[in-house]
């Protein structure tokens, strides 16, 4: 086994070559477990802190959220949505928690549930359906639909391409984020999309 300290230049070498890499080629789940798995090392206290947190919140709301909202469109017509969630990573929340000096509960987008749709109508629709359902946060919405493309390519250049509305509400006492897509090539891209994240391969067709 290795020494202590050996483990920790090694996670430090991981956390600062290896993820990055995988970063930009695109495999974000690979970058999160290098990550996490660095974290754990460099800094053991926090992360164990926050496994034990996700462990005392769980992801059953995540999954009672998406069966909702499956059940929800496809009464209101909207047959063929595909609905993708995820938990957000121990390091993702971690430089929140240590490196922004926020709460647990202050964190806005632990949880995050993707929508995908094959056009506009269907995802102002679904928008206005989980307005409905749930509580909006309030300005904790983005409309990247209606929003110039010009002005999105400047600002953001890696998410012209797509067209994304994005939703933060609250059920239970729990926050969750929301992003409708329209744009079903996406999941065939290994692109880094603002305010879309990397997702469990589970899908719930209504």
């Amino acid at each position: 086994a290795w020494q202590k300290q050996k483990r920790r230049d090694k996670a430090l070498e991981t956390m600062e070559v290896y993820a990055p890499i995988a970063h930009r080629l695109g495999i974000s789940n690979i970058k999160e477990e290098l990550e996490d798995r660095s974290l754990h090392y460099l800094d053991p206290v926090g992360y164990e802190t926050i496994r034990d947190l996700l462990n005392k919140h769980g992801d059953e709301f995540l999954h009672q959220v998406c069966h909702t909202i499956a059940r929800h469109l496809s009464e209101n017509g909207i047959q063929k949505a595909t609905i993708r969630h995820r938990v957000k990573s121990i390091y993702g929340i971690y430089r929140k928690m240590y490196m922004q000096n926020k709460d647990f509960e202050e964190i806005y987008d632990i949880y995050a549930v993707r929508i995908i749709l094959d056009n506009v109508p269907e995802c102002y629709t679904a928008l206005g359906l989980i307005h409905d359902m749930y509580h909006p946060l309030p300005n904790r919405f983005k409309d990247y639909i209606s929003t110039n493309s010009a002005v999105r390519k400047r600002r953001h250049p890696h998410i012209f391409s797509v067209s994304t509305l994005y939703q933060q509400i609250i059920e239970y006492s729990r926050r969750a984020a929301i992003s409708i897509i329209k744009n079903r090539i996406l999941l065939l891209k290994p692109m880094f999309v603002y305010h879309v994240y990397s997702c469990e391969q589970s899908e719930y067709y209504p």
